[in-house]
């Protein structure tokens, strides 16, 4: 092999100096250039997918604020929309004691009519969906004009919402100025409310 280099020309012998340079070249750049250049794109790629996780991490993290924020807010309107229903319990005694109620405020119960038939199927529905449930009564009293602003401001002094849906006035015409006064008073109930925080 070192005969025939010897015998090639100077042309080929340069010839073959310069593939072998090439070869070596190509050789060298395979296992020292290359590696770094494939561990620069992958630093780079890296750095770029760090960034990108970041960034969504920084938007995820403001959108999960926003709804802690909804939350607290629906929360809070919750606990006053609880306070404001009757649990069943609640509702009973609450109809129980309407006599007592109108008699303290100085009115004499003429009627008392609890609502079951027309609203029964409303209620069964409003339950169903929400565990909200409507109760009407109409009560009827007979007494005098301030007794009778003493029965309503007994009636809206409760902690739970008392609804009066209709008020109608008139005068016994027994001339005792005496007034009868028709009442229409709604109230909701809700499930047992310590069983629903917890659903």
């Amino acid at each position: 092999m070192i005969e025939n280099l010897a015998k090639l020309n100077s042309k080929s012998r340069n010839a073959l100096t310069a593939a072998l340079l090439i070869i070596t070249t190509i050789v060298l750049f395979n296992l020292i250039v290359a590696p770094h250049i494939v561990y620069l794109y992958a630093a780079g790629q890296y750095s770029y997918t760090l960034t990108e996780t970041v960034r969504v991490g920084k938007v995820i993290k403001s959108a999960v604020e926003i709804k802690k924020k909804k939350l607290k807010g629906l929360s809070s309107k919750y606990a006053n929309l609880q306070n404001a229903l009757f649990t069943i319990k609640e509702a009973k005694e609450f109809f129980s004691d309407l006599q007592a109620i109108s008699e303290l405020a100085g009115c004499v119960v003429y009627s008392l009519n609890f609502d079951t038939a027309d609203k029964q199927s409303e209620a069964r529905q409003s339950e169903d969906a929400s565990g909200i449930a409507v109760h009407s009564a109409f009560l009827s009293v007979i007494g005098g004009y301030n007794d009778i602003i003493k029965l309503v401001e007994r009636l809206k002094a409760r902690q739970q919402k008392i609804w009066i849906d209709s008020f109608r006035l008139t005068n016994q015409n027994d001339g005792s100025g005496q007034l009868k006064c028709d009442i229409n008073i709604k109230i909701y109930t809700i499930q047992d409310k310590e069983t629903l925080a917890y659903d």
